[in-house]
Order: structure tokens, then C-alpha cells, then sequence
């Protein structure tokens, strides 16, 4: 765990794989959990990291030693973020596994409209 940043606690929803039929996508189960980071601004260079549709959006890094999920192909959503109120998607991760202080950096990305994916 990172000791030297200060820490706050942010809400987290995980979602399952999705499953696919012929008829459609069914979400996959959501749990709730939390995690410890610290949130820093956004630079631009972690802004140009971003899809094309997100880099309009308010985004913030996470710096964690907890592991979160970001979108998958194979239809795996993203974790969601609390901060203050509104609910961001885990966009970018960046690892730094260096075995002296070890954390993931994420960009997580402000979701305009969450109750729309209920």
C-alpha cells in the first residue's frame, strides 16, 4: 500500500462479464467494494492517453494499490468511481510494479449520465 500520499476512501462498483445471446447483452452482476488512492488532476499527457469520446469529459488519476478492471473487448464494463457525487469509469491503467513502491495510476473519466446504464 502507498504510505506517503494522503488516502481517502472511494466508493467502487464492479461489474461481472457480460453475457451474450443471440437476443442480446445481459450486464453481468454488480458488487460494491471500495478502495484507498489519493486523486491528482489529470495532466495532458494523461488526457491524450484517452479514446477520442472521453478526453472532452472531466477526468482525474487514481493512484492505487488496489486493482480495478478497465473496458475489455470481450465485454467486461469498467469499474466505477465515486468522487464527490459523480461516478467516473476506470479508463487508462498504468502500472508501476517496480518492487520499491509498488501502486497503479488510473484515469478514470466523469460518466454523464450512470442512471442510464442501470
Amino acid at each position: 500500500m502507498l504510505t506517503v500520499l494522503p488516502h481517502t476512501s472511494f466508493p467502487v462498483k464492479q461489474f461481472g462479464p457480460a453475457t451474450t445471446t443471440a437476443s442480446g447483452s445481459t450486464p453481468g452482476a454488480q458488487t460494491s467494494t471500495y478502495c484507498l488512492g489519493s486523486l491528482t488532476a489529470a495532466s495532458p499527457n494523461d488526457i491524450a492517453r484517452l479514446e477520442e469520446g472521453k478526453r472532452t469529459r472531466q477526468a482525474y488519476k487514481l493512484i492505487t494499490g488496489a486493482i480495478l478492471n478497465t473496458a475489455q473487448p470481450a465485454g467486461q464494463l469498467p469499474d466505477w468511481v465515486e468522487v464527490s457525487g459523480n461516478w467516473f469509469e476506470v479508463s487508462v491503467l498504468i502500472s508501476y510494479q517496480n518492487g520499491v513502491m509498488s501502486h497503479y495510476e488510473y484515469i478514470i473519466v466523469k460518466i454523464e449520465n450512470p442512471q442510464d446504464y442501470q
